[in-house]
């Protein structure tokens, strides 16, 4: 067609399938084109023509390969593939649309069925982790997220095996949280909320996720700014080292212990302690020498706790001894030096053993003194 009102301008072209000028062929800078392969070159500064573009499908390459230049000549490879008919991208594998449709694929093995995928669509986002060996990577593992339940769903294996929801509730075991954290097992739910009734937060165990007031047992952080913990259950709450009971708590309220100290108590519901005692348990090796010069020296007397002390133990007036004084009065046997930086502690039955000790002392001096005015009262 014949040129109107300008001067066209034509590049030095060739016809002839893989043909490429030559440099003498062209200036610096100067293009050519082959219009029969769809290649475009230029002259660098070098004097070396280069391959600037081709149109896809040449060199053995398909349509779908995404061309690059590598030493002057463009190329492609299966290791970067675009499928053009469904928009998906793949790195290491040829066919990215042959997996579950996704967006992007990334092989490790040659096959789209080992390594990663991206899944995108209006509805639904999704990532899967996959290996060759199974076939369909979506049920080795991965994050999807469904537009129609509004949940994010984390998965291993063929399993969801947690859950975060649109409340922000995190399942374990179960697609449907019901409170911040819902885990499930066996029929068992374990659930940690926002407390009710003035509670801060709770840990409860109940059979339904869905109702905690079927719950086996709560642990209840208070809400009134005093730290304090409470635990609640309606059955028997039993502690245990080495599956042997160690401590029980009933359901009302009795606490039985199987070990209290080196001996064995338990608590009454009058608030009792019984204490086993057994001297066939025991070595015995004497009694104290001057009993009553010890009770002289313990200074039993009333008071509280201090500052750092009493938010932990109570500000209550009390009665009673310094272990310190415990110590200086009978010994180490009652109130034992305790390592740097402990506190002291004293053994209770210890200051009772030598208390009843010195009044046997007494009593027996009383005997004596009655025997003694009967015999004078009977000259």
């Amino acid at each position: 067609m014949a040129a109107t009102n300008f001067t066209p301008i034509s590049l030095y072209y060739s016809t002839t399938a893989s043909t490429a000028p030559t440099a003498g062929n062209l200036v610096a800078g100067e293009l050519a084109i082959n219009t029969a392969d769809g290649k475009l070159f230029y002259k660098d500064s070098s004097g070396v023509v280069q391959t600037l573009a081709t149109k896809g499908g040449v060199n053995g390459t398909s349509t779908g390969q995404v061309l690059f230049n590598s030493s002057g000549a463009i190329g492609g490879s299966n290791n970067l593939f675009w499928d053009i008919t469904n928009g998906n991208l793949g790195i290491g594998t040829a066919t990215p649309s042959g997996f579950l449709g996704n967006k992007l694929v990334i092989a490790t093995g040659g096959t789209a069925n080992e390594g990663m995928t991206i899944y995108s669509s209006s509805n639904n986002g999704s990532i899967w982790f996959a290996k060759a060996t199974t076939g369909t990577g979506r049920y080795q593992g991965g994050i999807d997220y469904q537009h129609s339940t509004d949940k994010l769903y984390f998965y291993s294996a063929t399993q969801g095996n947690m859950v975060l929801d649109s409340s922000g509730n995190l399942g374990i075991g179960t697609s449907s949280p019901s409170h911040k954290l819902t885990v499930t097992d066996t029929g068992t739910a374990y659930i940690v909320s926002k407390g009710a009734s003035g509670q801060a937060a709770y840990l409860t165990a109940c059979s339904n996720a869905n109702t905690v007031g079927t719950s086996s047992f709560d642990f209840i952080q208070s809400a009134d700014g005093s730290g304090n913990i409470y635990v609640r259950q309606a059955q028997p709450m039993i502690f245990a080292t080495n599956n042997t009971e160690r401590m029980r708590i009933a359901s009302n309220g009795i606490v039985t212990m199987s070990a209290y100290g080196a001996g064995a108590a338990t608590f009454s519901a009058a608030g009792v302690i019984s204490s086993v005692s057994d001297e066939t348990w025991k070595i015995k090796d004497g009694v104290p020498v001057n009993p009553d010069a010890m009770l002289q020296k313990l200074e039993p007397g009333y008071w509280f706790y201090n500052e750092e002390k009493s938010p932990i133990f109570g500000a209550d007036r009390q009665l009673g001894f310094y272990a310190q004084n415990v110590h200086k009065a009978i010994g180490n046997e009652a109130a034992p030096t305790p390592e740097e930086g402990k506190p002291w502690g004293y053994y209770d039955r210890s200051v009772l053993a030598v208390a009843v000790m010195s009044l046997k002392n007494a009593l027996s001096t009383i005997e004596e003194l009655k025997q003694r005015v009967a015999t004078l009262e009977a000259k």
